[in-house]
């Protein structure tokens, strides 16, 4: 009888046991769909900036000649000045009379300085992600973006080998602007995400 139960106790042990396999398994891919989703999701926003910002800019320098006056600029008759009688003085213009300049097109605040961040970066003795998100997008938490724009010669995020040459994606690539909160909040959530699957490993 004793023997039956320990056969039994076994066997449930054994189907126990393969069921927290199978729901960690299922926890696995289920992280790896959601990262790659964000990573879609961040792409797609990139993109929709992109294009958004250069529409706006192509609008608000747009310019066109009307039609009397295409073609060479030479040719264009200047119009005959008034004769002034003898002894008139010409009257001085008023300010108020200046048409005001045209205000400049409006760029999105990732894209003001996207000529600071260098191509790429040599890296050094105590470098990490995340100095080089601070230093270069202005939070760190935007370390993710840096990993996933070298994931083929990082494997681990929180090592950074020295003497690698690290390319840096711009921050329009990634939707990066460390004064938008929605973009920091999309950078911690994938950051979680790829720490979770690196933890799990």
């Amino acid at each position: 009888m004793s023997e039956k139960q320990d056969t039994g106790r076994v066997r449930f042990y054994i189907i126990g046991i393969g069921i927290l396999l199978l729901l960690v398994v299922v926890l696995e891919l289920l992280q790896v769909n959601l990262a790659m989703g964000m990573l879609r999701k961040m792409e797609e926003d990139a993109l929709a900036r992109k294009d958004a910002a250069s529409e706006s800019v192509a609008l608000d320098t747009g310019f066109s000649w009307p039609d009397e006056m295409a073609g060479d600029p030479a040719e264009i008759p200047e119009e005959a000045a008034p004769e002034k009688s003898p002894g008139e003085v010409a009257p001085e213009e008023s300010p108020e009379e200046a048409l005001p300049e045209k205000a400049a097109p409006k760029v999105p605040a990732y894209q003001l300085h996207e000529r600071t961040v260098p191509e790429q970066v040599l890296t050094r003795e105590g470098m990490t992600l995340r100095t080089l998100a601070d230093r270069y997008y202005g939070n760190e938490v935007f370390w993710v973006c840096i990993y996933d724009y070298n994931n083929r010669v990082l494997r681990d995020p929180r090592v950074l080998p020295a003497g690698i040459r690290l390319r840096l994606p711009r921050r329009s690539e990634y939707g990066i602007d460390a004064s938008d909160a929605l973009s920091i909040r999309r950078a911690r959530m994938m950051g979680e995400a790829v720490n979770g699957i690196i933890n799990n490993e």
